[in-house]
């Protein structure tokens, strides 16, 4: 999971957003329950204007982490634009 997580976050700084957005699908497929995955997707959806699946990624990084300051930072700022 961690080298899929790693390649996701390499495609996300070369801006190929739709790699990384696969990355981090087959590796939250294998660890569900990493927070970090589904924050870093909700970014990827985010960027991609899908803010449904967005709000979701951002929702379960929230539900198992619920110190992600930063994804109820990103929440907000979502909400606040629609």
């Amino acid at each position: 999971m961690a080298v899929l997580y790693n390649l996701g976050n390499s495609f996300y700084l070369m801006d190929q957003f739709d790699s990384a957005k696969e990355s981090y699908l087959t590796a939250i497929e294998l660890d569900p329950s990493s927070a970090e995955c589904h924050f870093n997707l909700g970014t990827i959806y985010n960027i991609l204007k899908e803010t449904s699946q967005c709000i979701s990624h951002y929702e379960k990084s929230i539900e198992l982490d619920p110190n992600n300051q930063d994804a109820y930072l990103c929440l907000k700022k979502i909400f606040e634009q629609e």
